[in-house]
């Protein structure tokens, strides 16, 4: 290192950093390779220069960088993070997990790792695409969405699609092309002062989402309240059926990146009312559970509530073990196998 010279200040430095940042990468490299004798164990320099190389393609130098990296610094969530970004773009899967999940040993709210990490899990379209397929598959008559937040996912309806959302504190950021009423308050309380049939206009409803307090209680009560208004060809689709990780799926929220313990709708179910049909498609970032055969004479669910609820509250993630896929009924089927999937449980059901 130059006698004190502090990277910071070193010209070549800012300049390297300016030209990556207008995208004359072969010159920001050249300068940042330069800097390396200069400033060998320097975190921020070798993460820039192994970030930069990866862009490049040059995946064996970017990892030999960012392995020194993690070397120098341990406990840096970002050099893990960036370290399985340059594996996985080598086609190294299994080690780039690894790196992530060490990014989150290190931070377990570093939400660029649990992304990753999720994007390597959960090998299919984000959730958000998978919805926006079935709404243009199915042309619901009348749907219902119980989460509705920003209304991203509500503005997927096309009309004539009849829909209806709830949500305690909707911040509704997009404009919607079916015609649309939400109703602001919790879904208990809309479901114990409403009848959804006379909110719709029709006996039933085709298509539910239900995103909403990423509690498994609170998902249940849902859908024992939806089950009331369908029919055995009802199509209920449930967020957030698989956890990425223990931090991230407790059931009070400790990270940014959150689906709670609304995954252990998929075992109860499946325990209490194996009549459903029931798969989990492995959309990230946390699975979109499909649930068909409903049956609106069924009272199995509300009769044994209170003890559900006892029961599964003394569950954590450890209890799906090695054996999650099995135990959330996750299958790997691209979306022709998905809809002959749903059309056979629908023809069974006529």
């Amino acid at each position: 290192m130059r006698a004190g010279t502090s990277i910071q200040t070193d010209e070549r430095f800012v300049s390297a950093i300016r030209h990556h940042e207008i995208g004359e990468l072969e010159t920001a490299v050249g300068l940042y390779i330069e800097l390396i004798d200069d400033y060998q164990d320097n975190l921020e320099l070798l993460q820039r220069l192994g970030y930069i190389l990866a862009q490049l393609g040059r995946l064996p130098e970017a990892v030999q960088y960012l392995r020194h990296a993690v070397d120098l610094s341990p406990d840096a969530a970002s050099a893990w993070y960036n370290l399985g970004m340059a594996q996985e773009r080598s086609g190294d899967s299994d080690v780039a997990l690894d790196s992530f999940r060490r990014a989150l040993a290190c931070d377990p709210n570093y939400h660029l790792a649990q992304n990753a990490l999720a994007e390597l899990l959960l090998p299919y379209e984000n959730y958000m695409e998978v919805l926006k397929r079935f709404h243009r598959w199915l042309r619901p008559t009348h749907y219902l969405e119980i989460g509705v937040e920003s209304g991203a996912s509500l503005a997927l309806a096309e009309s004539p699609t009849v829909c209806l959302g709830v949500d305690p504190e909707p911040q509704i950021q997009f404009e919607f092309s079916a015609p649309t009423r939400i109703f602001e308050k919790t879904s208990d309380a809309f479901f114990a002062d409403h009848d959804l049939a006379e909110e719709l206009g029709c006996k039933t409803v085709d298509l539910a989402f239900v995103d909403g307090l990423h509690h498994f209680d609170a998902a249940l009560r849902d859908f024992i309240n939806i089950e009331r208004y369908s029919t055995p060809a009802t199509v209920v689709l449930f967020h957030d059926g698989i956890p990425l990780d223990e931090a991230t799926s407790a059931r009070e929220r400790k990270t940014t990146f959150w689906s709670g313990d609304t995954w252990k709708i998929i075992p109860l179910l499946k325990k209490y009312r194996p009549d459903l049909k029931i798969f989990t498609i492995p959309a990230p970032p946390t699975g979109l559970t499909v649930v068909m055969g409903l049956n609106s004479g069924s009272g199995v669910l509300a009769e044994k509530l209170d003890a559900i609820v006892d029961e599964y509250l003394a569950l954590d993630y450890g209890y799906l073990g090695d054996a999650k896929d099995e135990m959330l009924n996750v299958v790997y089927d691209d979306w022709a196998s998905i809809q002959e999937r749903v059309a056979t449980y629908r023809r069974a059901s006529e």
